[in-house]
Protein backbone atom coordinates (compact mmCIF):
# COMPACT_ATOMS: atom_id res chain seq x y z
CA UNK A 1 0.00 0.00 0.00
CA UNK A 2 1.08 3.40 -0.56
CA UNK A 3 2.29 5.77 2.21
CA UNK A 4 -0.23 8.70 3.23
CA UNK A 5 1.17 12.22 2.63
CA UNK A 6 1.52 13.80 5.75
CA UNK A 7 0.09 17.65 6.13
CA UNK A 8 2.17 20.26 5.88
CA UNK A 9 2.17 22.09 9.41
CA UNK A 10 0.81 25.89 9.16
CA UNK A 11 4.03 27.66 9.52
CA UNK A 12 4.16 30.46 12.28
CA UNK A 13 4.50 33.90 11.81
CA UNK A 14 6.46 36.29 14.53
CA UNK A 15 6.61 39.78 14.57
CA UNK A 16 9.68 41.43 15.86
CA UNK A 17 8.51 44.10 18.73
CA UNK A 18 11.28 46.67 20.21
CA UNK A 19 11.43 48.71 22.81
CA UNK A 20 13.87 51.02 24.94
CA UNK A 21 15.13 50.61 28.29
CA UNK A 22 17.50 52.73 30.44
CA UNK A 23 20.56 51.59 31.95
CA UNK A 24 19.48 50.92 35.23
CA UNK A 25 16.63 48.94 33.73
CA UNK A 26 18.73 46.70 31.83
CA UNK A 27 20.83 46.05 34.88
CA UNK A 28 18.11 45.17 37.01
CA UNK A 29 16.28 42.84 34.83
CA UNK A 30 19.81 41.09 33.86
CA UNK A 31 20.32 40.77 37.75
CA UNK A 32 16.26 39.84 39.06
CA UNK A 33 16.88 37.08 35.19
CA UNK A 34 19.85 36.06 36.86
CA UNK A 35 18.37 34.94 39.99
CA UNK A 36 15.71 33.57 38.67
CA UNK A 37 17.32 31.66 36.47
CA UNK A 38 15.56 32.66 33.28
CA UNK A 39 16.48 34.80 30.32
CA UNK A 40 14.78 38.52 30.17
CA UNK A 41 13.12 37.16 26.79
CA UNK A 42 11.82 33.84 28.12
CA UNK A 43 10.55 36.44 31.38
CA UNK A 44 9.04 39.67 29.25
CA UNK A 45 6.89 36.70 27.02
CA UNK A 46 5.67 35.03 30.59
CA UNK A 47 5.19 39.03 31.75
CA UNK A 48 2.97 39.69 28.73
CA UNK A 49 1.04 36.06 28.39
CA UNK A 50 -1.89 36.81 30.68
CA UNK A 51 -2.52 40.07 29.03
CA UNK A 52 -2.04 39.22 25.27
CA UNK A 53 -4.81 36.21 26.06
CA UNK A 54 -7.73 37.98 26.27
CA UNK A 55 -7.62 39.32 23.25
CA UNK A 56 -6.55 36.25 21.28
CA UNK A 57 -10.97 35.91 20.15
CA UNK A 58 -11.78 39.96 20.41
CA UNK A 59 -11.96 41.73 16.84
CA UNK A 60 -11.33 45.51 17.33
CA UNK A 61 -13.87 48.10 16.76
CA UNK A 62 -13.62 49.46 13.64
CA UNK A 63 -13.57 53.47 13.15
CA UNK A 64 -16.73 55.26 12.63
CA UNK A 65 -15.97 56.99 9.10
CA UNK A 66 -15.76 61.08 9.74
CA UNK A 67 -18.93 61.90 7.81
CA UNK A 68 -21.11 59.89 9.55
CA UNK A 69 -23.84 61.74 11.44
CA UNK A 70 -23.35 62.77 15.16
CA UNK A 71 -26.88 63.16 15.77
CA UNK A 72 -27.04 59.70 18.16
CA UNK A 73 -24.03 60.24 19.72
CA UNK A 74 -25.41 64.27 20.85
CA UNK A 75 -28.71 62.21 22.01
CA UNK A 76 -26.34 59.74 24.10
CA UNK A 77 -24.28 62.40 25.56
CA UNK A 78 -27.26 64.50 26.79
CA UNK A 79 -28.68 61.20 28.20
CA UNK A 80 -32.05 61.13 25.96
CA UNK A 81 -33.14 57.11 24.98
CA UNK A 82 -32.66 56.36 21.97
CA UNK A 83 -36.15 55.03 21.51
CA UNK A 84 -39.34 56.59 22.92
CA UNK A 85 -42.38 54.40 23.52
CA UNK A 86 -46.13 55.90 24.26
Amino acid sequence: MPRKKTKKRKQIKFRKVSFKLTSQQMKSLENFCIRRGTTPIKFIKKSLEPFLTQYREIKPIPPTPHRQLTIFDQMMEAGEPTFKYH
